[in-house]
Formats: C-alpha cells, structure tokens, sequence
C-alpha cells in the first residue's frame, strides 16, 4: 500500500523535484557566475543525497517503486546525453555515481520503461530547441551510455511492487 510511503514519497518529491528535475534547467538559463555555482552545487548536493540514500536500499522511498522513483528517473536518464552538456551540470558524469546510475539501469530495465525511452530523441529535442544554450543547433553524437549492462543491485532489498 503506497499510501503508508505518502509522507515520504511527498517529502522526496519535494526535494528532487526543486534540487533535480527543476534544478538543471535552472543552471542551465543562469546568467551570472555566481548563480550558475550556486545552483550546479544544489543540483549535485541532491545527486550526492540520492547515491547516499541509494547506497543502503533500492528504491528512492525504501524497497518498492514508487512514483518519487519515476520522477528522480526522468531527470537522470537525461543527465549525460543532455544536461551534462548543454545545461553545464558537468561537475561529474552519472556514470560517476555508482548506485545512482545501477539505479537508472535498474529502472530502464524494468518490463515497459526501455520502451517509453527514445534516446536520441531525447537530444535532438533538447539540442534543436534550446538555442540559448545551443545556438547551432547541433546534436553531439555521444555520449554512448549502456543503459543494458547489469545494474549490480542484486544485494539490496526490495521490489518493484
């Protein structure tokens, strides 16, 4: 029963969606120095959060899946091919973090997400419409992220349901 995680699912929520999910568009359209290292440092405090809480249990609410798990998903599928590059996040790849990407494999692998994932569509749109950041409009071929090598989380509890 998901309701009994409500808490902190609201809580997770809350501080990836800020630190994360709205947090790299945010560095991204900084204009002063000084606010692009204030916000790049919030974004990877949270990513260093998460690879902690990530160390000790599968899922980002304890051991089940979750939809603070799908939301913390959106953002780090994206992180290398896009906001590594384009939006200057570029402090450490997610490949860096070792739970957090098994974490995202993990997810990827998961029956019906690898499908709901189109790569390189994922780049051109943010490459082609992005002008502030990529004013050619050019879509980097790389980087080349293995989203079906093992995720290596066999020794953390927990399900997808």
């Amino acid at each position: 029963d998901p309701s009994v995680l409500r808490k902190t699912i609201d809580s997770v929520n809350e501080w990836v969606n800020r630190d994360l999910n709205v947090g790299v568009y945010l560095v991204g359209a900084a204009n002063k120095q000084v606010i692009y290292d204030k916000l790049v440092r919030r974004v990877f405090g949270a990513l260093d959060k998460a690879e902690e809480i990530l160390s000790k249990q599968r899922y980002i609410c304890g051991d089940r899946l979750t939809e603070a798990d799908l939301r913390l998903f959106s953002t780090l599928i994206r992180f290398d091919s896009v906001y590594y590059t384009l939006f200057h996040c570029n402090m450490k790849l997610l490949r860096e973090y070792k739970h957090l990407s098994g974490y995202m494999r993990e997810i990827y692998q998961t029956p019906g997400v690898e499908n709901t994932v189109n790569m390189e569509h994922i780049k051109s749109i943010y490459m082609k419409f992005r002008r502030d950041n990529n004013p050619r409009r050019i879509i980097p071929i790389g980087p080349s992220v293995d989203l079906l090598s093992p995720p290596d989380r066999d020794h953390l509890t927990g399900n997808m349901y």
